[in-house]
């Protein structure tokens, strides 16, 4: 055991590499733990926007479709 501290003590520099690296990790898996059910949510929201942009799209296409129409034969009524 005394080798290994002494090993430690002589040159500490890759034993703190090591040391910050396992540091480093935990956090990484730490903040992907946290973050991955907000990822999960972020993408469920975007496909409702979608669907929902789709729904409003269905609907008001018609609906400008015929006021388009309705324009057109009130310009012609009004050149008559």
């Amino acid at each position: 055991m005394g080798d290994i501290k002494n090993a430690i003590f002589k040159n500490p520099l890759p034993h703190l590499v090591q040391l910050s690296s396992l540091v480093m990790l935990i956090v990484s898996l730490y903040i992907t733990t946290r973050l991955s059910p907000i990822i999960q949510d972020l993408a469920l929201l975007k496909n409702q926007v979608l669907a929902n942009e789709t729904t409003v799209n269905l609907i008001v296409k018609p609906i400008t479709d015929r006021l388009d129409r309705i324009e057109v034969r009130l310009d012609r009524l009004i050149e008559r």
